[in-house]
């Protein structure tokens, strides 16, 4: 398993946790109408999220034990 493969699966579920963070601060301040149009953009979002977390499920599954200790290492 190549980590780096597994480094920028996990940079990449960071950039969509901010995205969802970005996105809920944003529907704060919006009108009621506005917000709920806004919230299915949420929900794609946590479906990145979910999709994330199962690739790297996935992943881990695959990994021999030296693997998981040098990505320890980087992580």
């Amino acid at each position: 398993m190549d980590t780096k493969r597994i480094l920028a699966t996990l940079e990449e579920r960071r950039r969509w946790e901010a995205r969802r963070d970005e996105l809920k601060k944003e529907l704060e301040g919006l009108p009621h109408d506005e917000r709920v149009l806004r919230k299915s953009e949420l929900g794609k979002i946590q479906q990145q999220i979910s999709y994330y977390d199962s690739l790297l499920r996935q992943m881990k599954a695959e990994l021999r034990p030296a693997d998981r200790s040098a990505i320890l290492s980087k992580g």
